[in-house]
């Protein structure tokens, strides 16, 4: 049967004479891919914490806003 759902959310697709093979292919495929997972492994890179250098460069922006804003501000005065 071809719907286009898959997984558990389209498992009531296949309730009928042949639920009980769709049940045995969902485990088999389960048990397989964590198999391969352990066997092959898999690189858990880790993310650059780069909070640090973000919270910097947007006080950087900040600052210079105000700086340029206050610099506007005084050339009109004048």
């Amino acid at each position: 049967m071809i719907s286009g759902s898959a997984g558990l959310p389209g498992l009531p697709t296949f309730i009928g004479p042949t639920f009980v093979y769709s049940i045995i292919g969902l485990v088999i495929a389960f048990v397989v891919a964590t198999i391969m997972t352990l066997v092959l492994g898999f690189k858990d890179v880790p993310v650059k914490d780069d909070t640090k250098s973000r919270q910097t460069r947007r006080k950087k922006k900040t600052q210079q806003h105000f700086k340029m804003k206050w610099y506007k501000a005084r050339l009109k005065v004048n």
